[in-house]
């Protein structure tokens, strides 16, 4: 599983294209995606459980660094096989890889560089290093920067979660048409032609029940039957319906609202009034979609009828249009509770990329609003100090944990290898060059593989939030010494997870 991930590691890393036997085709780099869809029989190899849970926790948490992580994991398991070849005990490993793994975490953070709130360059250039390699470098810079000014946008207004990020996938266009939206843009279009494309302000409200009059059929037969017997009878029925009707409209439209949201049906009457009257409305949304425009706007979920004032959400402007074919309404809000990405894009396989793309670089910008706001240099100039130093400490020390110490620094130089390898770098030469010039005092020198060369990888903006640099060496360690400790496997009688 990690010499799946190596090759796809850095911006000129390779893609897998991975094909079930339904014939559906996906293309990506983006590991948590590779190995969830991987056709791995995980009751057969437990062990690669261990290694998916750790890419989609690390995914899921961090939004970056899974490669890395599956990648060091896959060299120490490796080097841990050769250790035990030479009879070294595997609690000595584990212990070894423990010590290595804690002081390589403390250089990291030790290696950490202060990032102002308001860099906004700097901020930049952490996204695009945990973006690169998913489109072109255009199109990483356009992406950055929308991302950067969603997360300034959403810590003016509370903290980074991923949900206050809704990503609108629209086809057609490039990266350069995409845009960002404070509140909400969802699929839809209004019920009726003569309903307002624009609203300046918006009063929302939201409705989840059917705004229709009541249906009597074999179901409430309990109400007794409904005999029509002439027109007149027949006409007075329509009458009570129409009035129903028109008092959950009437309740509505006193309310002040001028724009409704409902997730069930809205009768071809109601829709005719709320015309007449300016209102704009949609029906039968995705009960998250409305949910989202209710969190955005400030809006309670009402019931048609029982419609009050203190029910409505504001909006700042509501629009209807036209995005690459598609019908969309834009709610823009005075506070960013809610940001909306908007991704235009060739072809669906490339959008969806991008949406993952986005969530990785967000996970980046989350780090470091949530936990220190430094980074360390990227393009392997990390891992390479960090084995620098683990192999200083070996050659203070005559304990056996000094041979685990000292693979645990090989698996290190894995990254730096693996990135010069698929820049079209010479591994061997260009890590030992990385050696030799750390060795120097030169700690900022990493593989700047876009360019095909070693330089001051900070000055050149690729940079990694400490966070996520160092959970991915923790959480690598963490798993490869549950798997070394283990002995044999054995058949359970139930696949529930013993706690």
């Amino acid at each position: 599983m990690g010499d799946i991930v190596r090759t796809t590691l850095g911006p000129t890393g390779m893609e897998k294209m991975l094909a079930d036997t339904n014939g559906m085709v996906l293309i990506t780099n983006d590991t948590k995606t590779i190995l969830g869809e991987l056709g791995v029989n995980l009751n057969l190899l437990p062990s690669a459980r261990l290694l998916r849970e750790m890419a989609v926790e690390q995914n899921d948490e961090f939004g970056d660094g899974a490669a890395t992580a599956v990648v060091l994991a896959g060299e120490l398991l490796r080097n841990a096989s050769e250790l035990f070849e030479k009879g070294m005990h595997p609690t000595t490993v584990a212990e070894g890889y423990q010590l290595a793994a804690q002081r390589a975490a403390t250089e990291i953070t030790n290696a950490g560089i202060e990032v102002a709130v308001d860099d906004t360059e700097r901020l930049e250039q952490v996204v695009r290093t945990a973006i690169a390699g998913s489109g072109s470098v255009e199109d990483d810079a356009s992406l950055a920067s929308l991302l950067v000014t969603a997360a300034e946008e959403l810590a003016a207004a509370g903290d980074l979660r991923w949900d206050r990020l809704t990503v609108k996938k629209v086809p057609g266009g490039t990266m350069a048409d995409s845009f960002l939206t404070r509140g909400n843009v969802i699929e839809g279009d209004p019920v009726h032609a003569g309903m307002p494309r624009i609203l300046e302000p918006g009063r929302v409200v939201c409705l989840n029940a059917n705004l229709t009059p009541p249906q009597l059929d074999e179901t409430s037969a309990e109400q007794g039957q409904v005999v029509v017997r002439d027109a007149d009878e027949f006409d007075s029925l329509l009458d009570a319906e129409t009035e129903t009707l028109r008092s959950k409209v009437e309740s509505v439209v006193e309310s002040g609202a001028n724009a409704v949201f409902s997730n069930k049906s809205i009768d071809e009457r109601a829709q005719q009034e709320f015309a007449d009257r300016g209102i704009l409305a949609l029906r039968r949304m995705a009960t998250s979609d409305m949910e989202n425009v209710a969190h955005a706007t400030g809006a309670d979920i009402a019931d048609p009828g029982l419609v009050e004032p203190t029910d409505l959400g504001d909006a700042v402007r509501i629009e209807h249009q036209t995005l690459g074919g598609e019908d969309v309404i834009s709610i823009e809000t005075e506070t960013a509770d809610r940001v909306s990405l908007v991704l235009r894009g060739g072809t669906t396989q490339s959008l969806n990329e991008m949406e993952r793309a986005a969530r990785s670089g967000f996970g980046a910008l989350r780090t470091l609003h949530a936990e220190e706001r430094q980074f360390v240099p990227g393009g392997g100039a990390a891992e390479i100090r960090g084995s620098l130093v683990l192999r200083e400490e070996t050659n203070r020390t005559n304990d056996r944990q000094q041979l685990a110490v000292e693979a645990f620094a090989d698996a290190l130089e894995t990254i730096p290898r693996s990135l010069a390898q698929n820049a079209g770098l010479d591994p061997v030469g260009t890590v030992a060059e990385l050696r030799y010039r750390h060795g120097s005092g030169e700690r900022t020198v990493g593989i700047n593989a876009l360019e095909r060369r070693t330089g001051d990888v900070v000055a050149s903006g690729i940079v990694d939030p400490v966070g996520i640099k160092r959970q991915a060496v923790t959480a690598a360690a963490d798993v490869v010494n549950r798997i070394v400790r283990i002995d044999d496997v054995i058949e359970a009688e139930t696949t529930d997870e013993i706690e």
